[in-house]
């Protein structure tokens, strides 16, 4: 990375990352560390940096965002999904206040422009404030906690039972790990249309399967889905 940017950081805007826990390529994990020194280095070179937290935010890390547990303020955060809970969509773009008045003024072709069809859909947006309700309770948080404690329990159980199972990750209330052994696409595709017949859903990323459960989810729901998985890759 570094030797990239000292050739071409003059032709780079920003960088856009997942904090902490990268998704749809895998639900890749990475180090506090890590991210705190990518930002540093990236920030050298006047970089800006965007957040994207559309699958990390709103308490999907154990903190309300993840960028809480680095202590760092990204220039752009872009959220959305959970905003509602995940009932309506809409999504949501902050950035600085100095960047956002750069982009003031009378001259229209220096403007975001942001009149889309449904931008500040009203319905959305009651929504989004009743979700912020139930996700500031403390009956919230104390899910979390519960949901990060049954992943580490069950992950174990199935370690202790011989589950072909490697390269396990836990953050918050997100679990992942990958199955043992090649495996086709067409073998997992398989895999996802049994354990929905089973009642569970879930979209396998190549070998991976991972777990991010509605805060609403039961112990005893989260046990079982466990359970299912279990028994299907012994």
């Amino acid at each position: 990375m570094n030797a990239h940017l000292d050739q071409h950081s003059d032709n780079i805007a920003a960088l856009i990352i997942e904090p902490l826990m990268q998704g749809a390529s895998g639900m890749r994990l990475c180090r506090h560390s890590f991210v705190q020194e990518l930002v540093k280095t990236v920030r050298s070179h006047g970089i800006l940096i965007i957040f994207d937290e559309v699958m990390t935010g709103f308490g999907r890390t154990g903190s309300y965002f993840a960028m809480d547990q680095l202590d760092i303020v990204p220039d752009f955060l872009c959220v959305s999904k959970g905003i509602t809970g995940g009932f309506l969509p809409l999504s949501l773009t902050v950035t600085r206040e100095e960047i956002y008045n750069e982009f003031l003024g009378d001259d229209l072709s220096r403007a975001f422009v942001h009149s889309h069809s449904y931008t500040a859909n009203s319905i959305g947006c009651a929504a989004g404030i009743a979700a912020f309700d139930i996700l500031v309770s403390e009956e919230t948080k104390n899910a979390w906690a519960v949901i990060n404690e049954t992943h580490e329990k069950s992950l174990s159980e199935m370690i202790e039972k011989g589950c072909p199972i490697e390269n396990i990750r836990v953050l918050g209330t997100i679990s992942a790990f990958d199955l043992i052994g090649e495996r086709s696409w067409s073998e997992m595709q398989k895999m996802r249309l049994k354990l929905l017949e089973e009642g569970l859903i879930l979209r396998p990323l190549g070998n991976t399967l991972y777990i991010m459960p509605p805060y609403s989810t039961s112990q005893e729901a989260l046990r079982k889905s466990y359970s299912i998985i279990s028994k299907m890759i012994l």
